[in-house]
């Protein structure tokens, strides 16, 4: 992680832990009064925390002589002052804005808003509008091939687009997930040099990283979804198996299957762990495989609700073309219908363009939560 993201954590006196954005912002709290000298800081999770008097950056706070402290050394207590209110200090108007943020499941739901926000700007919705015009011509070419040529040849076809495919949204992943890193971490956005350098490595590691764990995970669907047909075929000699052995199988098989879904959108992690971390592909994998062990039931959440608001974005965009569909009908000429199905399919993918950018964006903002419990917060 970045050096460049001046945050701390703060033990609060009744044991609380938040996130200070800055050290100007928690300099400014702890000025006001808002946070008590007696709280404890540290920079990173595996630091010890100090007190304040101990860390370079709030020492001068403390080190002030308090009212009631003379030059001579002795001391006179201060009078009471119980009966007169004290008036609080004002923030100013732009540290104000700044706010700790509590650590745990309730600042996602922001974080996700603020992916949103983050995730619609020209350079990011432009590379998923191509990534999504690639995906609409990939599955026109598909439907020609299987229109045209036996099968076969349909089959190889159909592998080599899949990977050309993984190739272009591995790129839009490693350029959206790398401008939303530099937009984090340096608060500015990312420059076209910035963005480009090193993208090579970066595009190879999430191709190979995304092709062999969601590979895994569409090969166990598809081999998943033939399991009934296998069973329920009749053998040499006619005799299909009994129900009571059918039913058992075939709920296993069903299991099977929805776990894999959830699986197989956990893959869209893999981009964000290889980008920001710019790690080889084994600690990647490693690092993923780490992170569902110890935050499974936080990432299915967050995915969840990543999808949710991503399938909410996407609906006024994707609806024209479901409208379009359903006003032309079927033709009963073939050549017809397969213009229909291959312009369907390119306005598709150009519609899923903003789900596309968000679900990439987000999966950064859910990753960097997750691992640095970093908070985003518009100024």
């Amino acid at each position: 992680m970045a050096r460049s993201i001046d945050y701390w954590y703060v033990r609060l006196t009744n044991g609380k832990v938040v996130r200070a954005r800055s050290t100007k912002v928690l300099r400014a709290y702890i000025r006001s009064g808002r946070i008590s000298p007696q709280v404890r800081v540290r920079r990173t999770k595996t630091e010890d925390c100090a007190a304040l008097e101990w860390t370079p950056e709030f020492s001068d706070l403390l080190s002030r002589k308090k009212p009631g402290e003379s030059g001579s050394g002795t001391h006179r207590p201060a009078p009471n002052r119980a009966a007169a209110p004290v008036p609080r200090p004002r923030v100013r108007s732009k540290t104000r804005r700044q706010q700790l943020r509590p650590i745990g499941v309730r600042g996602l739901v922001g974080e996700l808003l603020n992916a949103l926000d983050s995730s619609f700007n020209r350079l990011k919705l432009t590379t998923a509008a191509v990534t999504g015009f690639s995906l609409g011509l990939g599955l026109m070419v598909l439907i020609w091939l299987r229109a045209w040529f036996d099968e076969p040849w349909v089959l190889g076809a159909s592998g080599v687009i899949g990977l050309l495919l993984m190739v272009a949204f591995s790129l839009a992943t490693a350029v959206l997930t790398q401008a939303t890193f530099i937009e984090l971490s340096r608060l500015r956005p990312a420059r076209q040099q910035e963005i480009r350098q090193g993208m090579a490595g970066r595009v190879l590691h999430v191709f190979v990283a995304q092709l062999l764990m969601a590979g895994v995970f569409v090969l166990a669907l598809i081999y998943l979804r033939r399991v009934p047909g296998w069973i329920l075929a009749p053998d040499e000699d006619g005799q299909i198996l009994s129900d009571w052995i059918v039913a058992p199988v075939l709920a296993l098989r069903m299991i099977g299957e929805a776990i894999c879904w959830p699986m197989l959108s956990l893959t869209l992690l893999l981009g964000p762990i290889l980008v920001i971390e710019d790690c080889s592909l084994a600690k990647g994998l490693a690092d993923w495989w780490g992170l569902l062990r110890r935050h499974l039931g936080r990432l299915l959440t967050y995915e969840a609700l990543a999808l949710a608001v991503g399938v909410l974005v996407a609906s006024p965009f994707v609806a024209p073309v479901l409208v379009t569909a359903w006003s032309t009908g079927g033709f009963t000429s073939s050549t017809l219908n397969l213009v229909r199905e291959a312009t369907l399919g390119m306005l598709g993918g150009i519609a899923l363009a903003p789900f596309l950018a968000y679900m990439i964006v987000a999966n950064a903002f859910i990753y960097l939560n997750l691992k640095y419990e970093f908070y985003h917060t518009q100024r």
